[in-house]
């Protein structure tokens, strides 16, 4: 038996079947060439509620895009923040109250 704790709430429902429907759009899209990897990206975004980006030099979480993964994950929102250059980005550390994991456990 579920512990009602555990259970999502209506809201996180609602944002999970937002993001799966505007994936539908974005794998048929571009996978057979219709979109570019931006226009797919930038589709995603506005369909599945996602925040926008920061701007250059602006410090953000570091939300990760595999849009080649067709039966898996398509984004993964990290706890690591980052600021953004124009050829890329710096990792500057954890968010807020965010558990230490991966290479931030080598800085406590």
């Amino acid at each position: 038996m579920l512990d009602p704790s555990d259970l999502p709430d209506e809201g996180q429902v609602l944002r999970l079947a937002r993001h799966r429907a505007a994936r539908i759009g974005v794998d048929v899209n571009l996978h057979t060439g219709r979109w570019t990897f931006d226009e797919a990206v930038k589709s995603f975004m506005e369909a599945g509620g996602l925040d926008r980006e920061v701007a250059e030099g602006e410090t953000g979480l570091i939300r990760v895009f595999d849009l080649a993964n067709v039966f898996s994950v398509m984004a993964i929102q990290t706890e690591d923040l980052a600021v953004r250059h124009a050829d890329g980005f710096e990792l500057i550390g954890r968010a807020a109250l965010a558990e230490s994991r991966g290479c931030s456990l080598m800085t406590v």
